[in-house]
């Protein structure tokens, strides 16, 4: 006779498998956008509590005094935790401290529902409670700050970036330091790494819909005393999925003077930039910001990233 309990390990079972074929797909990363990798990453979670849940009978078997059975869970759960980073390795994924943290607070949610949840104290469960209360709102907190930004995005549209809140730089990737500084007004400070080679920043929109506005317009600050070269590009998310090519996206160089620079960019020429398409200007999914390697800056600074209806559109006036 089949029981209840036998399906739902049976189901436990199937979900672990997906799971287990999930957390070692290739280059996952590069195929989401950091909204739905927070969301993805909150899986390590729900993963080892499914995965604890069903060692649980088989530990019980094995180790039948609870502080031994709560030991050699936790155990299995680091080890396990090490051999599934090390092997993300080899498939393109990266290691990650996060990950780990959250592998133990699946366990230990999973431990604490089939195993303490009735043998605790009021006192003792209380305090159990708040502790994994706390260490779940902490691995939810890159998804609340980028919901957040998202939110705060939408609001402020047309400006696509002016730094006023600690959120936006969730929404700024870069290999060398960024981060937000308060001058006259918020800005982003990137520091620029001559050793790479091609140092620089993107921008990843919270409201990739930019049509109806005729230019995109950004303030730059060189720290240098010298003009140099500003290579910049845009590009959809069909870009990212056609291979990155430098004919399938906006490219252009510009001159960057000492101190502040005001640019603006013709959305025009943005849509009729690749060469065998029209670019898709409801899903604009990357701004770019570089320099070529060896440049001498150090430091550049971005300020009031904005889409503008027409050239002459009243904004105000630079740092």
């Amino acid at each position: 006779m089949i029981t209840n309990e036998m399906v739902q390990h049976h189901w436990a079972k199937v979900l672990l498998l997906i799971a287990t074929i999930l957390l070692f797909t290739p280059n996952i990363s590069g195929q989401l956008n950091d909204y739905q990798m927070a969301i993805w990453n909150l899986g390590h979670i729900g993963y080892f509590f499914l995965l604890t849940a069903s060692l649980l009978p088989y530990l019980q078997r094995y180790f039948p005094a609870l502080t031994s059975r709560l030991t050699a869970a936790l155990l299995i759960t680091l080890l396990l935790s090490v051999v599934i980073e090390m092997v993300q390795l080899t498939v393109g994924r990266q290691a990650s401290i996060d990950d780990l943290l959250n592998n133990l607070l699946g366990s230990l949610l999973a431990l604490y529902i089939f195993q303490l949840r009735l043998l605790l104290s009021s006192r003792i469960k209380l305090g159990l409670i708040s502790l994994l209360t706390l260490l779940l709102l902490w691995s939810l907190t890159p998804l609340l700050s980028i919901a957040a930004d998202t939110a705060i995005a939408h609001h402020k549209h047309p400006i696509i970036a002016d730094f006023e809140t600690p959120f936006e730089q969730s929404r700024w990737e870069s290999k060398s330091p960024l981060e937000i500084i308060q001058r006259k007004s918020k800005q982003l400070l990137a520091h620029i790494d001559s050793s790479e080679k091609y140092p620089g920043l993107t921008l990843i929109p919270r409201v990739s819909d930019w049509r109806g506005y005729a230019f995109f317009q950004f303030e730059m600050y060189n720290s240098s005393d010298q003009i140099w070269p500003l290579y910049f590009r845009i590009n959809d998310r069909l870009h990212n999925k056609r291979g990155n090519h430098y004919n399938d996206r906006y490219n252009t160089k510009m001159q960057l003077k000492p101190g502040w620079n005001r640019f603006q960019v013709s959305l025009q020429q943005v849509k009729q930039a690749p060469t065998k398409r029209t670019m898709d200007m409801a899903r604009i999914s990357g701004v770019t910001f570089y320099f070529m390697s060896g440049s001498p800056l150090k430091t550049i600074r971005l300020d009031n990233l904005i889409l503008l209806n027409s050239k002459d559109e009243y904004v105000e006036s630079l740092q």
